[in-house]
């Protein structure tokens, strides 16, 4: 992925909605809360670092309930499916998981056939929006 794209969304000070009280629950249902899921799913991961920001799209409440979520440091979108009902199993709700660093290609022509690959131009854009317009979550452990 374009590393100047990435370099400017860490670097920008983007304006951040500020999640209610550290629960946001997207659909008005919370048996598990997002900050409670993430924070296990930081938690679960050994690469993780000290300090996590993550960037959730505004995108959400649709009857589809998924929506994007950009992990700079581990440079990843992640697909979550919504409402997560046991934060026990935070990996059973990511229905996809994109590296920036391998499943991301220049055009639509290197996407192909592939079900797994994105363009640059595609993850830019999500990435931009859930920057620009969505809640910043910080977790440290």
């Amino acid at each position: 992925m374009n590393n100047s794209l990435f370099g400017f969304l860490l670097l920008f000070p983007f304006a951040q909605a500020e999640l209610p009280n550290g629960n946001f629950d997207p659909n008005g249902f919370a048996p598990c809360t997002f900050q409670k899921f993430i924070t296990k799913m930081v938690r679960d991961d050994r690469d993780a670092l000290a300090e996590n920001t993550f960037f959730v799209e505004t995108k959400i409440g649709n009857p589809k309930s998924e929506f994007w979520v950009f992990w700079p440091q581990k440079r990843q979108l992640l697909l979550i499916d919504w409402p997560v009902k046991d934060c026990r199993t935070p990996a059973v709700y990511i229905r996809r998981k994109l590296d920036l660093n391998k499943d991301v290609v220049k055009t639509d022509a290197d996407v192909g056939t592939s079900t797994y690959l994105v363009t640059e131009a595609w993850a830019s854009k999500e990435i931009f929006e859930a920057a620009r317009s969505g809640y910043q979550v910080q977790i440290s452990h």
